[in-house]
């Protein structure tokens, strides 16, 4: 199941480096009077509490997710176990800033939207049975999605607020970025484009020894087939092992360097529509090779081809830098109406987030809980 990371700004608003140059806070220690924090929280932030309830669920779900990744979860008292602390607090901690921010910027919530995220994560659990099971083995709750749901449109809505007027890139950046890129990026190496049928085993496994015969006479059948005029595609469809074909229809670009030695020589071999008449053995099973077009030379993909692609990531680069240059600043000045509990703090600056069990749903585990 791949959940998208709900919790962290640099999610929702797409800008990859906010929280990584932004750290955590700029001390790591408690920074004021722990007698202003109220006994069931474990932070107070600009007069807003972190409750010690949701800060102990996240840290379930954090563990839960060392589990679902078949790792071992650090124990109390660790190095490792005091980190994760560190990130769900400051999970919530960016949780609080979000939703104030927002607030004060006039960014609201569509709560259709957010139903309709939490149907769809639903469906794609399967039946109820099933994202039950979900639930109950990331340690989390509807109510934890719908308000990740909730703070990812609001960091969304931040962000398309932030970047509405940034300046728009210029011919000449594109052009300086083409020119920077054009040696390496833009390269296209020489490539046949084939199509082919693999017969091995169904998990992508090395074929057995003793297996071998048996793949190599399925694969002379079919070619068999593909001589009375078969349809190669629909043979692929029915016959073929490899993972991929879902995607591509058994459909590569092959080239000189990163495919099996004899499957890339048998490609080249071929004239094109050509079909191999003796079964291919590579490291995977054996395959069936057709030909689609001709072999292209080393080339170089013109201005005109990416200019469009290039603009958007210089687009988006700019922004990002805007919003993390934001982000950093909003943080600051939370952190110095910030109080934390005895025992209690945000990472040091030197903390990379984004990395931890607790933030990490995008492989697979929940969301962070719900500040309420």
């Amino acid at each position: 199941m791949n959940v998208r990371r709900p919790i962290l700004l640099v999610a929702a608003l797409g800008a990859a480096s906010v929280l990584v140059a932004c750290g955590g806070s700029s001390g790591g220690g408690d920074k004021t009077t722990k007698a202003d924090v109220p006994a069931d929280s474990v932070a107070l932030v600009d007069g807003t509490p972190i409750l010690k309830k949701d800060f102990d669920h996240l840290i379930t779900i954090g563990l839960a997710s060392f589990k679902a990744r078949q790792q071992e979860a650090p124990k109390a008292g660790t190095q490792a176990y005091e980190l994760l602390k560190q990130q769900a607090v400051q999970i919530l901690f960016q949780r609080v800033i979000i939703k104030s921010e927002a607030a004060k910027q006039g960014v609201k919530v569509d709560q259709a939207k957010v139903a309709d995220e939490l149907k769809n994560l639903k469906t794609q659990a399967g039946d109820a049975a099933a994202w039950q099971k979900q639930l109950k083995d990331a340690g989390a709750t509807e109510a934890d999605y719908t308000d990740t749901f909730t703070v990812q449109q609001l960091a969304q809505g931040l962000y398309e607020k932030l970047t509405k007027s940034s300046a728009a890139v210029t011919d000449a950046e594109i052009q300086a970025q083409y020119d920077k890129d054009k040696a390496t990026v833009y390269k296209v190496a020489a490539s046949r484009k084939v199509a082919h049928i693999l017969f091995g085993p169904k998990d992508g496994s090395t074929p057995a020894a003793k297996d071998l015969p048996k793949y190599k006479k399925a694969a002379e059948d079919v070619i068999a087939q593909l001589n009375k005029g078969a349809d190669f595609t629909k043979l692929v469809d029915k016959y073929s092992v490899d993972p991929g074909k879902t995607q591509n229809q058994g459909v590569y670009d092959v080239t000189a360097t990163g495919f099996d030695p004899d499957f890339t020589k048998a490609s080249y071999a071929l004239k094109t529509g050509e079909i191999t008449q003796d079964p291919v053995k590579s490291q995977f099973g054996y395959h069936i090779i057709k030909a689609l077009a001709d072999p292209t030379k080393d080339s170089t993909k013109t201005l005109a081809e990416v200019k469009a692609q290039i603009k958007s990531q210089l687009e988006e680069a700019r922004k990002n830098k805007s919003v993390a240059a934001w982000f950093a600043g909003i943080q600051s000045q939370y952190e110095k109406k910030t109080s934390f509990a005895t025992g209690y703090s945000l990472p040091p600056t030197t903390t990379a987030t984004g990395t931890g069990a607790a933030t990490d749903s995008g492989a697979g585990t929940a969301p962070a809980a719900s500040t309420g």
